[in-house]
């Protein structure tokens, strides 16, 4: 696009100037069409015209972002913002900041803001696929580029989301190597904390327990319990405790509810349990490195989202799907992430 416009206006002021060369008496005072001279007479000026970065080849260097949330009281999403500020900083460009609260129709409204808010583009973590996608394409048509997070959209530049498959078949890896290095091809009961919320954590825990199925024959799952918070987590494990004592491993879907087991169990003076949780949570790496009953976590890698969204706002292609590695830590490697 930016070829044809620079050709067109190319033509169109070759056009101009030629035109004005063949109007010139030998005393360069212009002439009518009629042989007339009208050196004297009034001139119209050429309307002003108001240059694009586009049109005149140069680069814009005055771009905005933004970031749209959930909720601002969320490791995992302070976390993505913190990465991004940091981007930005450093290349010295605004990031605006939006939690929607949990509240759709506000997440809503905030896609729609991003046109009169002049932003380039910015990464948008939906709650569902429904009630934003026509919000995303009202922006795209304003010009906003969109990198979704964690839903696929009909309307976005790019995906960046986990590969929940790979995370399943991770997390379950783990116990299943426990198991074997700890209990050989005795039979070992386990139970497993889901979340079928959402297709993404379906897919993770479908892949849980397949990976379970295949790498650990000896593994009996006893119980698949709905978990999404620290205290359903501890509600569940209590349960487990009750009905099924001799459970030896938990697979949880995430650390916050592989953490409510942890509790669960300290409160119960048991400590013949293993724990394996997922997203690599601060508190989730402190317990393994602490030598509690949370033996493995699966983590990120990190991605350099800012630079996405610099490379999209510049008009330039991006991968459509942007999916971080995924790290397991342990006891073994587990003193590489702790933090202060």
């Amino acid at each position: 696009m930016k070829k044809i416009t620079a050709i067109l206006l190319c033509i169109i002021l070759t056009t101009a100037l030629c035109a004005c060369g063949q109007k010139e008496t030998e005393n360069n005072a212009p002439v009518s069409d009629n042989g007339e001279t009208t050196e004297g007479q009034d001139k119209e000026e050429p309307e002003e015209t108001e240059e694009t970065d586009e049109q005149s080849g140069t680069e814009k260097e005055d771009y905005s972002f933004a970031v749209i949330v959930p909720t601002t009281g969320n490791e995992y999403f302070q976390g993505e913002i913190d990465a991004l500020q940091a981007t930005m900083d450093e290349y010295g460009y605004p990031l605006n900041v939006i939690s929607y609260d949990m509240n759709a129709d506000k997440q809503v409204s905030s896609v729609e803001n991003l046109v009169t808010m002049n932003v380039d583009a910015a990464l948008v973590f939906p709650m569902d696929k429904e009630s934003i996608d026509s919000a995303c394409k009202t922006a795209m048509d304003g010009g906003v580029k969109i990198i979704s997070g964690g839903i696929e959209l009909d309307n976005m530049d790019a995906l960046y989301n986990t590969d929940q498959k790979e995370a399943g078949n991770t997390i379950a890896g783990m116990a299943c190597d426990y198991i074997k290095e700890t209990y050989g091809d005795e039979s070992v009961e386990v139970a497993m904390l889901i979340n079928t919320s959402n297709s993404n954590m379906v897919t993770r825990c479908d892949a849980m327990k397949e990976t379970l199925e295949k790498e650990c024959p000896n593994a009996v799952l006893v119980k698949e319990i709905e978990a999404v918070d620290t205290e359903t987590g501890m509600n569940a494990a209590e349960n487990v405790i009750q009905a099924n004592p001799d459970v030896k491993v938990f697979i949880c879907v995430n650390d916050t509810v592989a953490l409510g087991v942890v509790e669960a169990y300290k409160a119960a003076n048991i400590s013949d349990i293993a724990v394996f949780g997922s997203d690599g949570t601060s508190e989730g790496i402190k317990k393994i490195a602490n030598g509690d009953s949370l033996k493995g976590t699966i983590a990120f890698g990190s991605l350099t989202l800012g630079d996405y969204l610099l490379k999209l706002a510049k008009g330039e292609e991006v991968e459509e799907l942007i999916s971080p590695p995924i790290i397991r830590i342990t006891e073994e490697n587990v003193a590489d992430y702790v933090t202060e």
